[in-house]
């Protein structure tokens, strides 16, 4: 949530906005979670969508976790990646 407001977030202004707008990315993992299954897979580029979707999984001891769990690893290495590069470009 940092390194997001840090990236996108010129001044304390636009950073409580951008704060504010972060609550909503917790929304969609919460609503699907009273969906069915196949329509679950709208929250794939939610960053919360990865880690519910685990812990679900998990606590059907389903084998699916380890496929949930990497597949939230490499999408938050992702984020963190292209989040880390854009700030980086406003330092410089």
């Amino acid at each position: 949530m940092a390194l997001v407001m840090l990236a996108f977030a010129s001044n304390r202004l636009e950073g409580l906005a951008v704060a504010k707008m972060l609550n909503f990315v917790l929304l969609p993992s919460i609503v699907l979670y009273f969906f069915a299954a196949e329509w679950r897979l709208l929250g794939l580029f939610v960053p919360t969508y990865w880690v519910s979707e685990a812990v679900l999984a998990l606590a059907e001891e389903n084998v699916k976790f380890w496929g949930y769990w990497l597949g939230g690893t490499a999408y938050h290495i992702l984020c963190i990646w292209l989040l880390f590069s854009r700030f980086n470009r406003l330092l410089h």
